[in-house]
Formats: structure tokens, sequence, C-alpha cells
């Protein structure tokens, strides 16, 4: 339904504990409604994977390598006049929280080119993940 998000350069760098704003968009072949009740009527995932670095673009830096413990997405939804001040769904006080502290850390490699699908579910909770 909606399209991809990629970060905006190659190399571009992500500190620990960043945040990213992606903005949802219509994928040009989807021609229904963009609206809450079709997101909610499948749920979603997000798909991560470490493609914006070119090898070697840091002198002696084959590699970018991920090391991920913790995902939260937050949806901040557009007001209306249905909805003035919508709430936003998600968050740190939420259910759109993927753990992955200690042996279920995701590991993610331009190198190996591996990637991770986080779900979530028509009710906004977070349904586990598949790499």
């Amino acid at each position: 339904m909606f399209t991809v998000y990629t970060c905006g350069t190659e190399n571009q760098s992500f500190n620990g504990n960043s945040t990213a704003t992606i903005i949802l968009k219509p994928a040009p072949s989807y021609k229904g409604v963009v609206d809450m009740a079709a997101l909610q009527k499948s749920g979603g995932h997000i798909h991560i994977w470490p493609i914006c670095y070119p090898s070697n673009s840091t002198s002696g830096v084959g590699y970018d390598l991920w090391d991920i413990t913790n995902v939260t997405m937050t949806i901040n939804l557009k007001p209306s006049a249905d909805d003035p001040s919508p709430k936003p769904i998600g968050g740190q006080s939420s259910n759109l929280n993927w753990n992955m502290q200690g042996a279920n850390m995701l590991v993610l490699s331009s190198q190996s080119l591996n990637s991770v699908d986080l779900f979530f579910d028509a009710n906004f909770n977070a349904a586990g993940s598949s790499n």
C-alpha cells in the first residue's frame, strides 16, 4: 500500500538511539483509499536492511554492521475535520515496540545483505519478526 523509505544519501550515518521520520505515501500502483481503515485491514511491517553503505567509502571500512536491540514505531496521524487532534499510535508507551535485547539482538550487515521484517497486526500490536 505504501512506498518504501530509504535513507536520503548513501553513507548516511545513524547514531545510537536515533530517530528517522518517515512520511508514508501511497505507492503508485495502489488504487484504494489511503486511510486508517485500509491500514488496519491487514496490519503491516517495517523492512530494515543496511543497503546505504558503499564498500570502503570510509577509509579502511569494508562494510556496515548494525546491532539493533530495540525498534519503536509511532504513527502520527494527519489532523482532519473529524479528528483535529488525533492521538499518536504506538510509541514508547504503546504496542509498537520490538525488543531484541541480549540473545535476540538483530545484527544486519551490508556485507551479508541480510534484512529483517518487523510485523504489526491490525490492532497495531508488535507481532514478531522474520529475517
